[in-house]
């Protein structure tokens, strides 16, 4: 079984990840958690209703969230697939989601993520992170256990502390 970091910690994977190379003759089976792309999702939406769970659903880091605001609001987990470590328009999507959209289920970075980037990610909203490499796990359990505090805000906590400070 897969391990994803997850909220502080590694933790087996109960979601099973469909790419777009799925068939025509698909089935979705209603007690496996899928984790499925935006346009297979779409296409079996109807059928979710005898789902133990409704299906995540993967997007890319330049989806356009309005025309996927109904999707937003029914699904428990969006994958967020990076497709390089240097493109930041994922923090940014996971920040308007969170946001601006008030998604409140689990939020994954996936695709091309370094351990690096974790305490990142948190900061802008991510609670999971699926790695390609498995020995990356320690490596960002190790980092996202760092106790000190930044001096930027985030999702979490967007006032800055300097803001804290002259608010008193």
């Amino acid at each position: 079984m897969q391990q994803v970091f997850k909220n502080g910690v590694i933790q087996d994977d109960h979601w099973s990840h469909l790419d777009a190379q799925i068939g025509a003759d698909f089935t979705p089976e209603s007690e496996v958690h899928y984790i499925l792309p935006t346009d297979i999702w779409l296409r079996f939406a109807n059928d979710f209703s005898g789902f133990e769970s409704c299906p995540g659903i993967t997007i890319g880091t330049d989806a356009d969230l309005e025309s996927l605001a109904e999707v937003i609001d029914r699904v428990p987990l969006i994958a967020i697939q990076f497709s390089s470590f240097t493109d930041g328009s994922g923090f940014s999507t996971a920040s308007l989601l969170r946001e601006d959209y008030k998604f409140s289920g689990e939020l994954r970075a996936m695709g091309a993520i370094l351990p690096d980037q974790v305490p990142y990610l948190l900061r802008c909203g991510f609670n999971s992170v699926a790695f390609s490499r498995t020995e990356d796990l320690q490596h960002a359990v190790a980092l996202a256990s760092g106790t000190g505090q930044s001096y930027q805000g985030d999702v979490e906590t967007p006032r800055t502390p300097f803001q804290q400070r002259i608010a008193k």
